[in-house]
């Protein structure tokens, strides 16, 4: 799982990313990347990639390094994990292997994503809050 290094590479470098919104937020954005799946198709063997994201108001300045990233709207199914960033994956299989076999939501093709507000409080605190977003009709 490179996931953590991502995260750990991105907190090292988010200083530099210029236009950040005062208070914003941070988004961890899951892309499906292998022969054409998308979030319908998504389950453990399915290759993605994963973007950690600081909110800006503009991409002007934004260094090669970075690449710039707009999220569609739309309507969303939103959870909250909380406690230890470690447990989120509970969380994902049961929004995946129980909660979406029993509702009358349809996804749609589209990105999932994680938000980080002021709610979270790092990795390790029990009382961390991230929310995230699945695409639905």
């Amino acid at each position: 799982n490179v996931v953590p290094k991502l995260w750990k590479e991105f907190n090292e470098a988010v200083s530099q990313i210029p236009n950040q919104v005062a208070g914003g937020r941070g988004f961890g954005i899951c892309e499906a990347c292998n022969d054409g799946n998308t979030i319908l198709k998504m389950n453990q063997d399915v290759l993605f990639t994963e973007v950690a994201a600081a909110e800006v108001d503009s991409f002007e300045g934004l260094p090669e390094q970075f690449v710039p990233k707009i999220l569609a709207g739309g309507k969303f199914a939103v959870f909250t994990h909380r406690g230890y960033t470690a447990g989120i994956v509970d969380t994902f299989d049961y929004i995946w292997g129980t909660l979406f076999m029993k509702t009358r939501e349809r996804l749609r093709d589209g990105e999932d994503f994680e938000v980080y507000t002021e709610l979270f409080l790092g990795n390790h605190h029990p009382e961390s809050e991230i929310d995230i977003y699945i695409p639905i009709l």
